[in-house]
């Protein structure tokens, strides 16, 4: 079968969610874009060249999530092989459930509908977990809500009835983008744990929470492979150095020796979009190492 490999090896399946405007579009292309495809509505994607200098390696226009599933599977067929995208990215994928409900709306009524809802969702679930690829879901957020039904449904991404507990029951890691001015310059962090009012998970059990808004370093620092585009790479030296620095100090500490740092690079010629993103890596790679450190070194 094409892409096949063993489950501990596969590459993640993730699900964030977050308020619109908390950035979650940026991080996750700032993970994987360069070897991505993404599904997303036309303009999502305007703020890479200007934050990040970067594209995505595709992109799949999709306005529903009958379209995301069908971009999986055209990257099922292909997966594995030279070349082939590495990532499927499904962005804005509140905004495609509710697309894919108008339609369905004009075909089906009552439990019909939401059982046909309901079916789409679960369709594009288990296509991602077998689509060969790392597969990421940027969601709106959805609180925990009782139903008219008398069912409590905790807090989650964005979807239709029980779908913010049930679709992400497969996924990896399950993150929520949470406003935190701990956080600076960028005041948002990921919360990554579950409780009764949220469903939220690290099948890791690597990453802190609240954890820093950067799913490249907690990817990297889980393990995991990942590219940084070709102006970056003679960077990596220095996020590597600095971020062993970052890890023996304090969050404040870190800050406060990036920012002292970050003239020097515009002085060496670093593009400050670069320069920028460089730093921020050593920093939370460094705030995460730091955070594991302390949670072995107790038994808690």
């Amino acid at each position: 079968m094409p892409g096949k490999v063993n489950s501990a090896d596969a590459l993640p399946f993730i699900v964030i969610s977050g308020p619109p405007g908390a950035g979650k579009t940026v991080d996750v292309m700032r993970a994987v874009g360069i070897d991505a495809v993404v599904a997303a509505a036309p303009g999502a994607l305007k703020p890479l060249m200007p934050l990040l200098g970067i594209t995505p390696r595709a992109e799949y226009r999709a306005a529903t999530i009958e379209d995301a599933i069908k971009g999986l599977q055209e990257i099922r067929t292909i997966s594995g092989k030279k070349n082939a995208p590495r990532w499927y990215v499904a962005d804005e994928f509140s905004y495609m459930a509710e697309r894919t409900a108008m339609i369905l709306e004009r075909k089906h009524s009552g439990f019909k509908f939401w059982g046909k809802l309901r079916d789409v969702c679960t369709r594009f679930r288990d296509a991602a977990r077998d689509a060969g690829v790392g597969v990421i879901v940027n969601c709106w957020d959805q609180p925990p809500q009782t139903k008219a039904s008398g069912k409590f449904v905790r807090g989650g991404p964005r979807l239709p009835g029980d779908m913010p507990e049930q679709f992400p029951g497969i996924a990896d890691y399950v993150f929520l983008a949470a406003h935190d001015m701990a956080y600076t310059p960028w005041p948002w962090c990921y919360r990554t744990r579950g409780d009764t009012q949220w469903a939220l998970k690290d099948r890791t059990d690597q990453t802190p929470d609240p954890s820093p808004m950067n799913l490249g370093a907690i990817l990297r620092e889980s393990g995991y492979k990942l590219h940084y585009p070709e102006q970056m790479r003679k960077l990596e030296p220095v996020i590597a150095d600095l971020a062993a620095t970052y890890a023996q100090a304090d969050m404040s500490a870190a800050l406060a020796h990036a920012q002292g740092f970050y003239p020097q690079l515009l002085k060496a010629g670093v593009d400050p979009r670069y320069a920028k993103w460089a730093l921020t890596d050593a920093r939370d790679r460094g705030t995460l190492r730091r955070a594991r450190t302390i949670k072995m070194s107790a038994y808690c």
